[in-house]
């Protein structure tokens, strides 16, 4: 499998289960999925790549290796 990118929220101290982005994170390391992780900036219209990624500006998103990404709530 070809590595993917995952775009989350800056505030990567955030930990919990109850937090999407370390919740999607979380669940691409214990299957064991090649990934890179891309901060993306706070304020969601500075978000171009995650737009580029999903044709919208919220987080978590994976981008997989042919260019489409896959966003829904991490939880």
């Amino acid at each position: 499998m070809e590595r993917v990118v995952l775009y989350r929220c800056p505030l990567t101290f955030m930990r919990g289960e109850w937090h999407g982005c370390h919740a999607v994170q979380k669940a691409l390391e214990e299957q064991g999925i090649d990934h890179e992780v891309r901060t993306a900036p706070m304020r969601k219209s500075r978000r171009t790549d995650v737009v580029a990624a999903s044709g919208q500006a919220m987080v978590p998103v994976i981008e997989f290796a042919d260019g489409t990404g896959y966003r829904a709530e991490g939880k």
